[in-house]
């Protein structure tokens, strides 16, 4: 997966290639982080950084890939899985993390587009970064009363299918609550 080098690789590379290796070799996410980090010679403020863009792009990941599908025009599994998770990370980074610039987040995204794909993917995941901070509020989610299932997919980013079986067995209220629990970020826990 991750190989160790000599020289210190950046936060949001050793992100990416978590989240490649997550989506293209079917690795466990927390695996996946726990080997990467435990390879990196990050600072503990970068580790924590990377956390946080491997487990809120992964808990997200249904509704970034739907606010993604508006604004590319190819469909995502039609890209790379490098730059596939590009535009998830970079996606995350503009739309749910305060701390991070927006700009600061679409130009890092097309650095990593132009080492990890070509001069083409580069504007590619600029422009659809782009038009993302555009548009996404003009976006409107299935409508919750003909389609909860559907909704729920979109705004609580679970599996369609499973959200039909827990509509089915809790109803809209504790499935929306279940969804809204699964979504919040872990609470630190300390164990002696």
């Amino acid at each position: 997966m991750v190989k160790p080098s000599s020289v210190a690789t950046p936060p949001r590379q050793t992100a990416l290639q978590v989240l490649y290796a997550i989506d293209a070799q079917d690795a466990y996410t927390d695996v996946a982080l726990r080997q990467a980090l435990g390879q990196s010679r990050l600072e503990r403020r970068d580790r924590a950084f990377v956390t946080e863009c491997v487990y809120g792009v992964v808990r997200w990941q249904g509704r970034i890939n739907w606010l993604l599908q508006h604004v590319c025009h190819r469909p995502l599994d039609t890209l790379t899985p490098w730059i596939r998770n590009i535009l998830r990370l970079g996606a995350y980074q503009c739309l749910w993390m305060q701390g991070t610039p927006a700009r600061a987040a679409v130009y890092e995204a097309v650095e990593l587009a132009r080492r990890y794909g070509h001069r083409g993917t580069a504007r590619l995941v600029n422009g659809v970064l782009r038009a993302l901070l555009r548009q996404h509020e003009t976006y409107c989610p299935p409508d919750a009363a003909r389609a909860p299932a559907a909704y729920l997919a979109v705004m609580g980013s679970h599996p369609q299918w499973l959200l039909e079986r827990w509509l089915e067995r809790y109803g809209w209220a504790r499935t929306q609550a279940i969804c809204e629990a699964n979504n919040r970020p872990a609470g630190m826990t300390l164990r002696a």
